[in-house]
């Protein structure tokens, strides 16, 4: 019995000691949500007008998309981005921020102090639809509508050279570039600013109208935990178009006032003269014409004929027409008149794809979307080119093709991709217009001795 009752209390004690561990084992697996951080970061947008025209497109007080890019310390997941009027609303500013870019502050100031003294009144007065459009390990980029028109208090960089810095050109360059991260940041991403600076430097004012409005957002994210595939997370969402309604063909009217004589009969039978005003309005139509061409880097029968996993350069230019298709008037005559409204071709152009490629050794993606770079722009005319593309080890100016892509030498397969051109205009009305390109594929980069540029050795030229 006694054999038997030692058993009994030994298997109770046993099934004691399974139900502990599975109690532990339980708290041990419990789910960690990951810790929420805020990153408050400001951007800025240039509004230039000079030489008669507005650079870039940016006309002062019309609603823009623009697309910040920004890079952190570590691999970081994205789970939202707001403006700071959602953010306030809440409850996340201001001691909930755990990082930020502010530049220009005064030691000793808290961070609320510090943006609403520096950066509040200059802010744009509308920020609005701020949306991921991407995240690559460290580096994100996301859309947002801006209003280019500050909430109070605009910063004029002419006055901001004669008053604050008394004309100190290294000086002012110095804080200018702070706005950019570094000369090389304004360098790369606004090359008007950047001469003007240069300019300054040297000691020549240039005219015209160079505003700075800044773009405050947060973006709330995690920690990323790096999993075995080391995959780089793309958000498919795209950009379809940057400026809202918009077309290729833009129509306006201007009102000319003249004066006119009419002959009166008087009751006796004698006639005179009468001398009338005419507002006289004049309809005027511009058109955007716009070719695109593609070149394989390494052409397999010709220049639109390439194996996959090798890549493509592309050039667009556009050209704008004007005319003049209807005017009226009390007057009863038909006039002409040249029009008084600037005329702008698009500032940006972009090739759409349906792949990505990625180097993993860059810890660089081409997205499907891949920005061209504007190579010209003279009056009605602006052309395009094939950026550098940061997958490529020698920033080779290429848009490399996915080795997936189906197509051999015995059946070779069409893929059909579409540049796209956007910005300018009249007024606040853009131009924009699509161009579609094809391309053949009939055989894959593996059939050759060398690699593509995507994954380096020693073989590789490009």
């Amino acid at each position: 019995m006694k054999s038997k009752f030692k058993t009994l209390i030994g298997a109770v004690l046993s099934l004691i000691l399974v139900l502990t561990s599975i109690g532990f084992s339980f708290a041990e697996d419990e789910v960690k949500v990951p810790e929420k951080k805020y990153h408050l970061d400001i951007g800025v947008v240039s509004v230039i007008y000079q030489n008669g025209k507005w650079d870039m497109g940016r006309v002062y007080g019309q609603t823009l998309k623009v697309n910040p890019k920004l890079s952190f310390n570590e691999d970081v997941k994205v789970t939202r981005i707001l403006t700071l009027d959602e953010a306030e609303k809440e409850g996340i500013l201001w001691n909930k921020l755990t990082s930020h870019n502010i530049v220009s502050t005064l030691e000793g100031e808290d961070t609320q102090f510090k943006y609403k003294k520096n950066f509040d009144p200059s802010a744009s007065a509308s920020i609005t639809n701020a949306k991921l459009i991407k995240a690559e390990g460290k580096n994100i980029s996301y859309s947002v509508d801006v209003l280019l028109k500050e909430k109070d208090k605009v910063v004029n960089m002419m006055k901001l050279y004669e008053k604050k810095y008394r004309r100190n050109g290294d000086a002012f360059a110095n804080e200018v570039y702070k706005y950019w991260g570094g000369e090389e940041g304004l360098k790369a991403e606004n090359m008007t600013m950047y001469n003007t600076v240069q300019s300054i430097r040297k000691g020549k004012v240039p005219s015209g109208i160079f505003y700075l409005i800044f773009v405050p957002t947060i973006i709330e994210y995690e920690a990323a935990v790096p999993d075995e595939k080391d995959e780089i997370n793309i958000v498919p969402e795209e950009i379809e178009n940057p400026y809202g309604s918009c077309s290729d063909k833009i129509t306006w009217t201007e009102t000319e006032s003249h004066t006119y004589t009419v002959r009166k009969t008087r009751s006796d039978g004698s006639s005179y003269s009468v001398t009338r005003t005419c507002n006289h309005k004049y309809t005027y139509e511009a058109k955007l014409a716009t070719m695109a061409s593609l070149k394989s880097e390494k052409p397999n029968g010709g220049a639109t004929l390439l194996k996959s996993g090798y890549g493509f350069s592309i050039i667009l230019n556009n050209s704008i027409t004007v005319k003049q298709t209807d005017n009226s008037g009390r007057c009863g005559t038909s006039r002409t008149k040249a029009y008084k409204q600037t005329v702008r071709p698009p500032a940006l152009a972009e090739v759409r794809t349906n792949w990505t490629v990625k180097n993993a050794k860059l810890n660089q993606v081409q997205p499907k979307t891949v920005a061209l770079e504007k190579s010209s722009e003279e009056g009605l005319k602006s052309s395009f080119i094939t950026a550098q593309n940061p997958i490529s080890h020698h920033k080779n100016r290429q848009i490399y093709t996915d080795v997936a892509l189906k197509g051999t030498a015995k059946k070779p397969v069409k893929h059909k991709i579409t540049a796209y051109t956007y910005g300018g205009g009249v007024g606040s009305k853009p131009f924009c217009k699509s161009v579609a390109l094809e391309f053949t594929i009939n055989g894959n980069m593996y059939e050759d001795d060398a690699t593509t540029d995507r994954t380096y050795n020693s073989t590789n030229k490009k």
